[in-house]
């Protein structure tokens, strides 16, 4: 996909477009709007279900149009220390564990690749109107790993479906567990009766690990 935008005769409209010095990809129907961030991990930084947002984005670094308040390119750099990370907000796919221990562990955030690189965007629509959209890290030495993140949005209706997969870049094997990341907006919603639920579907035996937790203010 080049600079622009795409769209079939009816269904989903992409488009890629540069605000400041920084690359946005966007997809979406009547329900559904998406939006990525190829250069900062292949994050999904929007989704927005009937124009209300779902996701959490840090205000010191993105504004609601998703220009960048500050220019990318003097974000804090990652040298190890948390205080190098530049929290954004949004979905990301991390590996796991996580840890500092050993080669075992994953040691970020903050982490120049696979967390805060650029991926490499394929964006399409296809005949039916669905936009499929794939987000590909550079490999990471540390892990050994390569990261692709595939979405699915429908021609139409509010469900988004995507697919995680590690490849191993090494010349060994290595044994890492996709840890999807997710930082919603809890602020309160007025006249919003939306709900949405989360399903993980596996090939083998054993069910996903809940990592799920809040973290912040909880609002009733």
């Amino acid at each position: 996909m080049t600079d622009g935008s795409l769209s079939a005769p009816a269904g989903c409209r992409l488009a890629r477009f540069t605000l400041g010095d920084m690359d946005v990809v966007t997809a979406g129907n009547d329900e559904l709007q998406i939006a990525f961030l190829p250069q900062v991990g292949g994050r999904l930084i929007s989704l927005r279900l009937n124009g209300d947002e779902v996701l959490w984005r840090n205000p010191a670094y993105l504004s609601d149009d998703l220009s960048p308040v500050v220019a990318r390119g003097t974000w804090p750099c990652p040298d190890g220390t948390m205080a190098s990370w530049a929290n954004v907000g949004g979905n990301k796919t991390w590996p796991a564990p996580q840890g500092w221990s050993g080669a075992h562990e994953w040691p970020g955030p903050p982490d120049e690749i696979l967390d805060a690189g650029p991926y490499a965007v394929e964006a399409t629509v296809d005949e039916g109107g669905a936009a499929h959209v794939t987000l590909t890290s550079a490999p990471d030495p540390g892990t050994g790993l390569r990261i692709s993140r595939a979405f699915t949005l429908p021609a139409s209706g509010a469900t988004l479906s995507q697919v995680s997969t590690f490849i191993n870049d090494s010349p060994a094997p290595v044994r890492w567990s996709v840890w999807e990341v997710t930082q919603i907006d809890t602020r309160p919603r007025q006249n919003s009766t939306d709900a949405g639920t989360f399903r993980v579907e596996v090939t083998r035996p054993a069910s996903p690990l809940c990592l799920l937790g809040l973290v912040g203010t909880a609002y009733s």
